[in-house]
C-alpha cells in the first residue's frame, strides 16, 4: 500500500501520572489506629478516627464476595474500594488516598479516571440544597486545605435522582450527569488553575460526552470577575483556584462526606476508583 493509502499515526504523549493501584492489600482505621499500607503510587491516606474506614485494592480474582461490581475494566484491572464508616458522633467521614502528583497556580492539565457507585449504598441520600450535605468521590485540593477544593466531584440527590455533580471551588454545582449505579463511569476534565475569574478554565466529559457548564455565582472569597462561557456553553473560563490561592495542590481519590450517620439516612458508603491518569492532552489520559 502506498503512503497515500495510509493514515498518519501521531504518537500519544504519555501521562505525567498513571495512578494505577498496586495490590498492597488493605489500609484500615480501627478506632483511630491505622494498619496496612496505603495504595501505591499515592503518598498518603487519611481517615477520621473511627472504626471500619478503609481502602482496599483488589482485582477480579481477589475481590471479596460482598463487593460489587467486578473491578476489571479496559482502563485498569485493579480497583480501589474506598469505604467510609459513619456514626452519630462524626461530623465528617472519609477514606481517601492523595498525593503522587502535584500542581500549582498556572498549571494546565487533563485528568481522567473511572468511578463506580454500588446500588448497595442505597438511594436514600440527602437532597441537593435541602440538607447541608455533600458526598465527594474526587477532588483537587491545595494548602492550606481550609476551604472548598478547587475542583470536586460529588454524588448528590437532585429531587430524587442521584447524579454526579461537579464544581470548581465556588460551592455551587456547575455541571451534573445522571448516575448509573453499579456501572463504571469515566470522568475526564481539562483545567487551567488560576485564582482570577476568567483566567482559569474547566471542561468536563462523562463517558466521552462533553458536558454543558454553568457559571458560578458571586460568593465571598471567590473571584467571579470577567468569567464567561464559550459560545457553545461547554468551556467555562472562571477561577479554578488553590484554596486561598496558596501552596501546592494534589489529587484526592476518596469517599468523603458531611453528615452524622442516620441523620441523613446514610451509614457506611463504598465508592470504587480505577485507572487515574493525568497528562497534557485529552488523548494522553484515555
Amino acid at each position: 500500500m502506498s503512503s497515500f493509502g495510509r493514515r498518519a499515526q501521531r504518537a500519544i504523549a504519555p501521562p505525567w501520572f498513571d495512578g494505577r493501584f498496586s495490590t498492597m492489600g488493605t489500609y484500615t482505621s480501627v478506632n483511630g489506629n491505622f494498619s496496612g499500607t496505603y495504595p501505591a503510587p499515592y503518598t498518603s491516606a487519611q481517615y477520621v478516627p473511627s472504626a471500619q474506614s478503609n481502602i482496599a485494592t483488589y482485582t477480579a480474582t481477589t475481590k471479596q464476595q460482598q463487593w460489587w461490581p467486578d473491578p476489571y475494566s479496559q482502563w485498569s484491572p485493579i480497583a480501589g474500594a474506598f469505604n467510609s464508616y459513619n456514626n452519630e458522633t462524626q461530623t465528617t467521614a472519609r477514606a481517601q488516598a492523595l498525593g503522587g502528583w502535584y500542581y500549582q497556580t498556572g498549571d494546565e492539565f487533563y485528568v481522567s479516571w473511572t468511578v463506580n457507585v454500588p446500588s448497595a449504598n442505597g438511594t436514600a441520600w440527602p437532597r441537593f440544597q435541602m440538607d447541608s450535605d455533600w458526598n465527594l468521590l474526587g477532588q483537587f485540593h491545595g494548602a492550606p486545605w481550609n476551604g472548598s477544593p478547587i475542583i470536586q466531584i460529588n454524588v448528590l440527590d437532585f429531587n430524587g435522582e442521584l447524579r454526579l455533580s461537579g464544581g470548581n471551588g465556588s460551592g455551587y454545582s456547575i455541571w451534573n450527569h445522571p448516575l448509573q449505579l453499579d456501572t463504571w463511569t469515566r470522568i475526564t476534565m481539562h483545567a487551567i488553575i488560576s485564582p482570577i475569574g476568567g483566567r482559569g478554565l474547566l471542561e468536563v466529559w462523562v463517558d466521552g460526552i462533553k458536558k454543558p457548564l454553568t457559571l458560578s455565582p458571586a460568593r465571598t472569597n471567590y473571584n467571579t470577575s470577567n468569567q464567561y462561557l464559550s459560545p457553545d456553553g461547554y468551556t467555562a473560563h472562571m477561577a479554578t483556584e488553590l484554596a486561598d490561592s496558596g501552596g501546592t495542590g494534589t489529587v484526592y481519590m476518596n469517599s468523603y462526606r458531611m453528615g452524622k450517620g442516620s441523620k441523613f439516612g446514610i451509614g457506611t458508603l463504598t465508592f470504587f476508583h480505577a485507572g487515574l491518569k493525568i497528562g497534557p492532552s485529552y488523548r494522553s489520559v484515555q
